[in-house]
């Protein structure tokens, strides 16, 4: 777990510090749809399993550069113990993608719930979440976007994107 973490936290970093210079130079076109599906872990504070993380979403373009939309994720740990989460989420852009990086860095927020199961007990509650990464550009409309997030309930998660922009 901590390795994972310290990895996703150095790459991350890494995009964000190399984005830097690429804030000034604009895309003539914004996004005014992200399609994304999603692979990562997920911890939550009060064990000490990971769980596989998968899933999808879509996001709206407000404005240039916020976003709002849903993604559906599902989540797999140890023994029969599986999940799913929908969440509602605003995605706030730092800066228009990049002629010449193609990288962009953003925060965002999710909220909305869940449900835990395994074979004796069922759970399910709110869920609120804040983090960040950074969209790098691998075509005119593809990206990879690595991305970290905490919040509560207790929760760590990391994992990377893989999204189609629409023009």
């Amino acid at each position: 777990m901590r390795t994972i973490g310290i990895a996703a936290i150095g790459l991350i970093a890494g995009s964000l510090v190399s984005a830097a210079p690429a804030l000034a130079q604009t895309r003539s076109e914004p996004d005014w749809l992200r399609i994304e599906g999603q692979v990562g872990t997920l911890s939550f504070i009060e064990d000490s399993h990971q769980h596989l993380l998968v899933g999808g979403g879509a996001q709206f373009a407000l404005t240039p550069r916020l976003a709002a939309g849903v993604e559906v994720t599902w989540f797999r740990g140890p023994g029969q113990e599986r999940g799913q989460l929908v969440l509602g989420v605003l995605n706030v852009d730092l800066g228009p993608m990049s002629t010449e990086r193609r990288v962009q860095p953003y925060f965002l927020t999710a909220v909305g719930g869940g449900q835990s199961r395994d074979s004796t007990l069922t759970t399910s509650g709110a869920l609120i979440d804040f983090g960040g990464g950074a969209r790098i550009a691998v075509g005119d409309r593809w990206y990879v976007a690595p991305e970290a997030r905490f919040g509560w309930a207790a929760h760590l998660r990391f994992g990377v994107n893989v999204g189609w922009a629409l023009r």
